[in-house]
């Protein structure tokens, strides 16, 4: 059975609910399975942007529970796990980019869904996705340096800091590494502290373990 089952909605069902909530979905097209079958969403202070932008929101359901994708045309610019309810990630949204539009993905987040469950599945190293990033400089280095960081490998933030050309400024780094808006893709979980203790995950000690373990017997 795949490990990444995108959720069956009846495309009925799925409108109203999200009528229901106050999302403007547009049409929706039909769902995609993980494995490619048609299918059918920071720094801690919000973003400046136009409030009108639109962002392509879908759902996975995976071994590490309900997740949530949201992109734009630039790219993935959210992506949150495990959710409480498809709600509760509309509400982030809504809260940390000044509320956007929010519509149905009509199958754009489709390629990062099946990427997701490839990697949780242990069948994928490195994502190819474009990313819609924001922030400060110093933040967007920060991230590059992360996502760099190889499969099964970890980096101390103070590693971290002189890549990002900061040295010494492993806090401000773990702030910005806190702040990842797009975990898994960004993969924060393998920054660790400078004695190879886990720490500093906002999902969790338990998941950042857990992820690092999968890597480990995968590779």
């Amino acid at each position: 059975m795949p490990i990444g089952r995108i959720m069956r909605f009846p495309r009925i069902a799925v409108c109203r609910k999200r009528r229901a909530r106050g999302i403007e979905t547009g049409i929706l097209e039909p769902c995609f399975h993980a494995s490619g079958i048609p299918w059918h969403p920071p720094e801690r202070s919000a973003p400046v942007i136009d409030a009108g932008e639109t962002f392509y929101v879908s759902f996975l359901e995976s071994k590490v529970g309900l997740i949530g994708i949201a992109s734009t045309e630039k790219g993935i610019v959210r992506l949150t796990f495990p959710l409480r309810s498809e709600g509760s990630f509309e509400a982030t949204l809504r809260g940390e980019y000044h509320a956007p539009r929010l519509v149905g993905d009509g199958g754009k987040n489709g390629e990062a869904a099946r990427q997701i469950s490839r990697y949780l599945d242990g069948g994928l190293r490195e994502f190819d996705l474009p990313l819609d990033l924001r922030g400060s400089p110093f933040r967007r280095r920060v991230l590059a340096a992360v996502r760099a960081i190889p499969y099964g490998r970890t980096a101390s933030y103070g590693e971290i800091a002189r890549i990002a050309g900061s040295p010494g400024g492993a806090r401000a780094v773990g702030q910005a590494v806190g702040a990842n808006p797009i975990p898994l893709v960004i993969p924060c979980h393998r920054v660790i502290g400078a004695s190879g203790a886990l720490v500093g995950f906002g999902l969790g000690i338990p998941m950042k373990r857990r992820l690092l373990e999968l890597e480990r017997s995968a590779g």
